[in-house]
């Protein structure tokens, strides 16, 4: 793809987002076609068939496998690592020792493995082809909306200190991966999750919501999920306990006792 086609891509986007009008992107775009300039503070973001891999089910099959033997008793060391990792990239985007191509291509490469990483080890099993479906859905979203991300960066209307701040977010459905796939490994007769808030001033509604709803039956694809309903998504601190209820799980799964 070259640069003009790439700037193209850019102004579509952001005249379908109502960022800019058609006006101002033919503007753009005739300014660049006579000197090959930019607006004042813009980049090009990386390739839409970079940031989306088109063997992205390739990809994630093989970060899925590379976590096979790996054992986590809970997503968080798993969540500090990418948090350290995308606040290292942030500072490096800011400081200018990375280009924003550089930065987008290596947030993607991070995210594919992280999830990866979080269903993976939440599973601590072979995952069935539904739900290794459903992690590649879930990081082909992710992976759409840290485009539209990286747009903004291209367009200068992110600071070092957003990119950083929203960088860390991604970080919250790699944790829901966790729990939702080591609640259906624990779906079992007697079985039952709470939903645990962490209760202080910055505990969300929702996550307070989740807690007060509970008990749920560990493999209820409607049930709540730390990291994925939190409004702050990777901030989140909320986890899931199993704990064993006959009498409960007999309630929330229909049995008759």
């Amino acid at each position: 793809m070259t640069e003009r086609e790439r700037l193209i891509q850019l102004l579509v986007t952001l005249v379908l987002d109502g960022v800019i009008t058609e006006e101002v992107a033919e503007q753009i775009l005739d300014a660049y076609d006579k000197d090959g300039t930019l607006p004042l503070g813009w980049v090009l973001p990386l390739p839409l068939d970079e940031a989306i891999p088109l063997n992205l089910v390739d990809l994630v099959n093989e970060a899925v496998q590379d976590f096979f033997t790996t054992l986590r008793v809970s997503p968080d060391a798993a969540e500090d690592d990418f948090i350290r990792i995308v606040t290292n990239l942030a500072e490096q985007l800011g400081r200018g020792t990375i280009t924003l191509s550089q930065w987008h291509s290596e947030m993607v490469n991070e995210l594919i493995i992280y999830l990866a990483e979080q269903a993976q080890t939440g599973a601590q099993r072979v995952m069935t082809e539904d739900e290794l479906d459903g992690l590649y859905n879930a990081t082909l979203f992710q992976l759409l909306y840290l485009t539209r991300f990286a747009d903004m960066i291209a367009t200068g209307r992110q600071s070092s200190a957003q990119v950083e701040s929203r960088s860390i977010l991604y970080a919250g459905e790699g944790r829901a991966q966790w729990y939702e796939k080591n609640g259906a490994t624990n779906a079992m007769f007697g079985w039952v999750v709470d939903y645990i808030a962490v209760d202080d001033k910055n505990t969300c509604g929702p996550c307070a919501n989740a807690e007060a709803n509970g008990p749920y039956l560990p493999n209820d694809a409607s049930a709540p999920l730390p990291g994925r309903i939190c409004r702050g998504r990777g901030y989140c601190r909320c986890v899931r306990l199993l704990r064993y209820d006959p009498e409960v799980y007999t309630r929330l799964s229909g049995l008759t006792a």
